[in-house]
């Protein structure tokens, strides 16, 4: 209230003065034997070199969008936080982790991740193909 009072400006003004973000909201659903702390520290290890805090789940933030993917303390989910420019590139982000992590689920229970992982190409996306190589995810255009 302060700054709207020293601006002299309607609180619409000055909410026009900041950059527009639109938030995603998504779940993914885990068995009761799913090692999710596993796979999040696997998404961690993908995205170093991002700034990332593992403060309450594992947040990636990129230079100008973020996702977070937080374990539910109440029932076996993680659920999926993604904000961007636009309401697409937010869904998209969040429908990529959420991708990543349907991989991981069964690599992490099967045991079959490794560090230098083949290449593995998800034709079934919508958005630009994910390619999984080296522990690091690549978005084609």
């Amino acid at each position: 209230l302060s700054n709207l009072a020293h601006r002299k400006c309607k609180a619409s003004e000055l909410k026009a003065t900041y950059p527009e973000y639109f938030i995603a909201k998504n779940r993914i659903d885990l068995t009761p034997d799913t090692d999710i702390d596993a796979i999040l520290d696997k998404v961690k290890g993908m995205y170093a070199g991002e700034s990332i805090t593992d403060i309450d789940g594992v947040k990636i933030d990129f230079e100008d969008k973020w996702v977070h993917l937080r374990k539910s303390n109440t029932e076996p989910i993680i659920r999926v936080y993604s904000e961007a420019h636009t309401m697409d590139e937010a869904d998209r982000l969040g429908k990529t982790a959420t991708v990543i992590i349907e991989h991981l689920k069964t690599a992490v229970k099967d045991h079959t991740w490794r560090s230098s992982s083949a290449v593995l190409h998800i034709p079934t996306l919508s958005f630009p193909y994910l390619i999984i190589h080296d522990s690091i995810f690549h978005l084609i255009t």
